[in-house]
């Protein structure tokens, strides 16, 4: 279908676009066709190219539309838009590209559903929250032995002494961060206790400090001991 649209005076690139939408809204058919097939450079406005499709494709029946034209089966359309609705249309597309065949048409794999595409977005996730958990555990793990081994060997405030720290590493700098750490309005509740109890030494023992250091900054510190 072909619509026009002559601007008024002041009237944006955008507020033409919107028009000419709303002059189609009242078929949805014609709003899909649209953001299905609408692009930069064979899609003009006054002679004027048009807002770029990502803008508007953000609408969910653009979305569905463009797949369901490729091949995607989608039985349950309310469902579909329950899920992209807290998924987000944009992230999903990632999901999409194993079951398409392909550049320029994106078309999808014969048989290839919604709930197929569905099923690998919740196996990512799935995935994803089982190496978080392992990694938050050898976190842990690291922060706790790295605490041990330096307070057994070379006692509660083994981090002031430099000679156990490579040559190449800034001394300093580790000492600086952990007072600007301390220092912070934000600290930790129990940095703040122990800065209220104590006054010698100002800085807190290697326990509280392996708790407030970033892990980047456990990790050099751990390949900078000597």
């Amino acid at each position: 279908p072909e619509f026009t649209l002559t601007p008024e005076k002041g009237q944006t690139k955008i507020d033409v676009l919107i028009k000419l939408l709303e002059q189609a809204f009242a078929d949805r058919n014609i709003i899909f066709f649209l953001l299905a097939n609408m692009n930069q450079s064979d899609y003009y406005i006054n002679n004027t190219p048009a807002m770029p499709l990502p803008f508007w494709y953000a609408h969910f029946g653009g979305f569905f539309y463009a797949r369901r034209s490729r091949g995607l089966l989608i039985p349950d359309l309310a469902r579909a838009h329950r899920y992209l609705s807290v998924i987000s249309y944009y992230r999903f597309s990632a999901y999409t590209l194993p079951f398409q065949l392909g550049y320029p048409e994106h078309h999808f794999r014969a048989g290839t559903t919604f709930e197929a595409v569905l099923d690998l977005y919740i196996f990512d996730r799935q995935l994803r929250l089982l190496i978080l958990d392992a990694i938050a555990r050898i976190e842990v793990a690291l922060r706790a032995r790295m605490t041990n081994v330096l307070a057994e060997n070379h006692g509660s405030y083994a981090y002031f002494k430099k000679e156990i720290f490579d040559t190449r590493y800034n001394h300093d700098w580790l000492i600086r961060q952990i007072r600007r750490k301390c220092d912070d309005s934000q600290a930790e509740t129990f940095i703040k206790h122990y800065r209220s109890k104590y006054t010698d030494p100002e800085l807190p023992p290697v326990w509280m400090v392996m708790e407030i250091l970033t892990f980047k900054e456990v990790s050099v510190f751990f390949l900078s001991c000597v």
